[in-house]
């Protein structure tokens, strides 16, 4: 992949999967973090932000979720944070299989 470059008041961007909770029945989830650093000037000194997508089974699926947050960065943090709801949204399919 080639590096995010960050925008609109972020320095630095990091995208990583990480293991979640486990589920009831046992099974491992993992979890993206962005983890954003704010640039020193807009908020008066250095601050880091980390914005969470949903548990996922598997690890593939948290892993994109991690490419969109971290493709979003250069758009801003409001960017990144839209796009990590609209993940959250649309986790869960309401449409039988």
């Amino acid at each position: 992949r080639a590096p995010v470059v960050p925008g609109n008041g972020i320095e630095t961007v990091e995208a990583k999967v990480v293991d979640a909770r486990t589920r009831h029945s046992g099974e491992q989830t993992y979890q993206a973090e962005i983890y954003l650093g704010l640039d020193a000037q807009a908020a008066g000194r250095q601050r880091t932000m980390c914005v969470r997508g949903p548990c996922r089974v598997d690890k593939s699926q948290a892993q994109a979720d991690a490419d969109k947050m971290e493709d979003a960065a250069k758009d801003g943090i409001k960017a990144v944070r839209e796009v990590a709801a609209e993940i959250k949204r649309t986790r869960i399919s309401t449409t039988p299989a």
